[in-house]
């Protein structure tokens, strides 16, 4: 600090009895140099949460910053009072996203319900997305209590009568898919004991 104005002058590092100016160490950890890296940092993150506060917004609520995390992390949360499409009236509902994460979709019901839908029981959410055109990796009930499989389905045309199904994202190319890690058996090879 500068002894008449109190300012800060320069930055030291201290190790034991040792000391060194922030130069010395490296002419970017000079006072200067880390004050335009922290200013820069700032006005990027004050940048970032007023993107976010902008973005808040669904059919006139205000959500938090912690409720848009739980949606973008494939949750759901409930609003109540949001304003209609058409302007008329207001409504409460479910609000979730598309696997995107780029589309909103209501649901009255609570959308981890399972229903059946098709060959497949699975989530509500996930019959919502597929009869609105969305490709979706959906949560299935499987054999047995407890177990879940994770087919993408979805519609080619929103008014066919049944889904199409794929263990594959039909999103990606073939040369997309080739590039993705192999996947591994589920069922590992028998131990078929010593040969004599």
């Amino acid at each position: 600090m500068k002894r008449t104005t109190g300012e800060v002058e320069g930055l030291s590092f201290r190790y034991g009895d040792f000391s060194f100016k922030g130069s010395q160490v490296d002419r970017k950890f000079s006072y200067g140099n880390l004050k335009k890296v922290f200013q820069k940092n700032q006005s990027e993150e004050k940048k970032q949460v007023s993107q976010i506060e902008e973005n808040r917004v669904i059919r006139g609520i205000e959500i938090t910053l912690a409720q848009e995390t739980v949606l973008r992390n494939g949750g759901w949360i409930y609003l109540e009072n949001m304003n209609r499409n058409n302007g008329k009236g207001k409504f409460s509902s479910f609000v979730f996203l598309n696997d995107e994460k780029n589309k909103l979709f209501f649901s009255n019901e609570h959308p981890d319900t399972f229903v059946r839908y098709g060959k497949y029981e699975m989530r509500l959410r996930d019959k919502i997305l597929v009869e609105n055109g969305q490709v979706v990796k959906a949560k299935v009930k499987w054999y047995g209590l407890g177990s879940y499989a994770y087919p993408y389905l979805w519609k080619t045309n929103k008014t066919d009568s049944q889904y199409q199904e794929s263990w594959d994202d039909p999103r990606l190319s073939k040369s997309q898919k080739s590039e993705l890690p192999k996947k591994q058996p589920i069922v590992s090879k028998k131990n078929r004991g010593k040969r004599i």
